[in-house]
């Protein structure tokens, strides 16, 4: 058997709840990025990092096999990763000489949030013991964002805006929803949108996109089963509303996650059913075809339905960069693309963002892509190790027998690719948190299965005939 770090647990009651609260903290203020609590300089820290940097200092000083638990994350790709981002200050000084007004502060931040990010990372994972709790955060955390996208709607429709984040907790990037009637007492009108999107407790409705793309398939499958479809009916009636491109990321995360449920192996206390799959795909279509119906009866008959489709094909619309609405980003995309020509080796890390703006202007403030990012900030050696990163727990995800949780982080890793390339989100504290989630899950699994049982979701059908009669844990 493969030898692999150990979870790990105190012995005293005292300190396991502790760690619960920890985990669940995590979990729940992962579904924000508008609470900020630290300044330095002219940095802000969301209260996470913060919470995340406390309980990486406690998991060093009281958990086992730290060594162990540093080696698996800070696998070859990471530890290029780093590095490329500590050469990256070649590149920086380089670029900083020939444009000596160039802002250098961008530099340091990215710099000064880098610990705070992996201290998150480690600690995620060292807690693993507690993953449900940590699940469990994360639901509370989307159920409020969906009620707090709810009560946005109703200020939308009735009054001045939702404006409570506003004034509390002033953030330079947070966008407001609200009508043009409403927005006469507001000077800056650059962060003002005149239609509504759903945003939550996120700067954005991206944000909100992006965070339910990878962890709503885990919130609705831990919900009460009397919540869940209600509470999915809404979710998709208030993204469709919003006429966000990024709808078709979290529906392309939810198909691959049906398609990735029927490979799961039987219970282990069932006997071998040959045809579960078959019924399976039967009643997914059936399910499929029965909602079409239904649907289309109420389009006919129903006017709000059929406002309520027409905003989910505007919404599937806006989603490529043909669209007349993505001419800006597609602008973004191809001068990040001059902009990688003319600096090969990058620009800095951190830097993408400044020195479009500094050499193209105010309307070039960020890539667009994440890809486009990594290579402008630390060239091809840093787009190679960060996807080099990612990609590892992706593959070794497939090489394991599936589960539900696993068929979850797969689905998600599809979709945070596919936010990474049309969505330019690149470090966020969810993003961390959920890679976290998936080294943990590999742990585990790979702990329980010998050998000859770590094999793929693509085998021959040799393989697969033998493992029929194997229990799958």
């Amino acid at each position: 058997m493969r030898n692999v770090p150990s979870a790990g647990a105190l012995p005293t009651n005292r300190s396991v709840f502790f760690e619960r609260c920890l985990v669940y903290l995590l979990g729940l203020l992962s579904a924000q990025n508008i609470f900020y609590i630290l300044r330095l300089t002219s940095t802000c820290f969301n209260v996470i990092l913060i919470v995340g940097l406390i309980a990486a200092v406690y998991c060093l000083l009281h958990m086992p096999d730290n060594r162990q638990t540093l080696r698996v994350l800070f696998d070859f790709g990471m530890q290029g990763y780093l590095a490329t981002i500590l050469l990256s200050s070649i590149s920086f000084l380089a670029v900083l000489r020939q444009y000596d007004r160039l802002p250098y502060r961008s530099y340091l931040n990215g710099l000064l949030y880098l610990p705070f990010f992996l201290g998150l990372y480690y600690a995620v994972y060292a807690l693993r013991a507690h993953k449900e709790w940590l699940l469990r955060g994360i639901v509370h955390g989307f159920v409020l964002n969906l009620i707090f996208s709810v009560v946005q709607l109703v200020f939308f429709e009735r009054g001045p805006g939702f404006t409570f984040f506003r004034e509390l907790f002033p953030q330079g990037g947070f966008f407001l929803s609200l009508q043009w009637s409403n927005s006469m007492g507001y000077a800056d009108r650059s962060n003002l949108i005149f239609f509504y999107r759903a945003q939550g407790l996120f700067l954005e409705c991206s944000h909100l996109l992006a965070f339910t793309s990878l962890f709503g398939l885990f919130a609705f499958s831990r919900m009460n089963k009397l919540l869940r479809w209600p509470l999915f009916a809404l979710m998709l009636y208030l993204y469709t509303i919003s006429l966000s491109g990024n709808l078709l990321i979290v529906l392309a995360v939810f198909a691959v996650y049906a398609v990735l449920r029927l490979c799961v192996r039987q219970r282990k206390d069932k006997p071998f059913d040959p045809n579960a799959k078959r019924r399976a795909v039967l009643k997914i279509v059936g399910t499929a075809v029965l909602l079409i119906a239904v649907l289309l009866l109420l389009y006919v008959f129903s006017d709000r339905l059929r406002g309520l489709l027409d905003d989910f094909f505007a919404s599937l619309q806006t989603s490529s960069l043909l669209d007349s609405d993505n001419a800006p980003r597609l602008a973004k995309i191809t001068t990040s693309i001059d902009a990688i020509l003319q600096k090969p080796f990058g620009v800095g890390n951190n830097m993408a963002g400044v020195y479009l703006n500094m050499i193209y202007g105010e309307t070039y403030r960020a890539t667009a892509s994440a890809p486009l990012t990594l290579l402008l900030e630390n060239g091809p050696l840093g787009f190679f190790f960060y996807y080099l990163f990612l990609l590892h727990p992706f593959i070794r995800l497939l090489r394991l027998p599936l589960n539900r949780d696993r068929a979850i982080l797969l689905a998600g890793f599809i979709g945070l690719f596919l936010i990474q390339v049309g969505n330019g989100t690149l470090n966020t504290e969810y993003i961390w948190i959920f890679l976290a989630l998936a080294r943990a899950e590999i742990t585990e699994a790979e702990g329980h299965l010998p050998d000859d049982r770590k094999r793929g979701v693509f085998r021959s059908r040799r393989a697969r005939a033998e493992e029929k009669a194997i229990p799958i844990p």
